[in-house]
């Protein structure tokens, strides 16, 4: 079996794909590969935090959006 590509999503991409107007959007694209695992995505809590941060003070109503599902992370390691 062939292995899956493994793609490390920063702040910029979580916060992208977050904010994506449409389900067109590069970065929720990404996103949606990853959830429907045809990739491995990677990002670290840093990463979480920083992109929880930025969306807190531009963007806070992309938080609570119902058409965005909400995983929970484990601090201090990378998240797949």
């Amino acid at each position: 079996m062939k292995a899956k590509p493994r793609v490390f999503v920063d702040a910029d991409a979580l916060f992208a794909g977050a904010a994506a107007p449409s389900e067109y959007g590069a970065s929720l694209v990404v996103l949606r590969l990853a959830e429907i695992t045809l990739i491995e995505a990677l990002t670290s809590h840093r990463v979480i935090v920083e992109a929880s941060r930025n969306l807190e003070q531009k963007l806070p109503t992309a938080l609570s959006r119902p058409d965005r599902s909400q995983g929970s992370a484990d601090p201090g390691r990378c998240y797949a």
